[in-house]
């Protein structure tokens, strides 16, 4: 089972203003999703993959951007049609049930049940972590999941950077 928290009381700190600022203005442009994408890997060394999408419920979604491996994104179709309602994002939308509630969720491949999704989106690849970042909206739920590479190791490795601790908030285990 993947761990989900929410999310209390979170800002961000004052060091990460210029970046922000940046994501703000991008806003509603067509460089929305590779500001995003660039914001993270100057922020967290190793992220690999990136996605931001939209969903109205566990099978309902909009992928608003995607970078990752040409190979996976070739995969997109097989990943709607078969393992969509299987990811473990879909669980972490409770711990996110009212207009402006966020919740983080990590995923290791082991949180994967289906050996073919996670032999295909996760082992064969090398992705060893994937954080989701979860937040109510008015209509949806806004999710971003960022993956990391067996060679960067865990996000919360002693070497990486750390997604939690950015957000200055308390973590209430869901």
């Amino acid at each position: 089972m993947s761990d989900v928290r929410q999310i209390k009381h979170w800002r961000a700190p004052v060091t990460l203003s210029a970046t922000y600022e940046k994501l703000l203005a991008a806003i509603g442009t067509s460089e929305f999703g590779s500001t995003v994408r660039d914001s993270l890997m100057s922020l967290t060394a190793g992220a690999r993959r990136v996605y931001l999408f939209e969903a109205t419920d566990r099978v309902r979604n909009d992928l608003q951007y995607s970078f990752c491996e040409p190979a996976i994104a070739g995969l997109f179709p097989a990943y709607r049609k078969w393992y969509l309602g299987l990811d473990p994002v879909g669980d972490a939308f409770p711990a996110a049930p009212r207009h402006g509630d966020v919740a983080l969720q990590r995923v290791l491949p082991s949180d994967i049940a289906p050996p073919a999704f996670r032999r295909r989106f996760f082992d064969d690849a090398g992705i060893v972590e994937r954080i989701s970042i979860i937040q109510r909206g008015a209509d949806a739920w806004r999710v971003i999941n960022v993956s990391r590479h067996a060679s960067d190791g865990r996000f919360s490795d002693p070497t990486a950077v750390d997604i939690e601790p950015k957000f200055h908030g308390s973590l209430d285990q869901s």
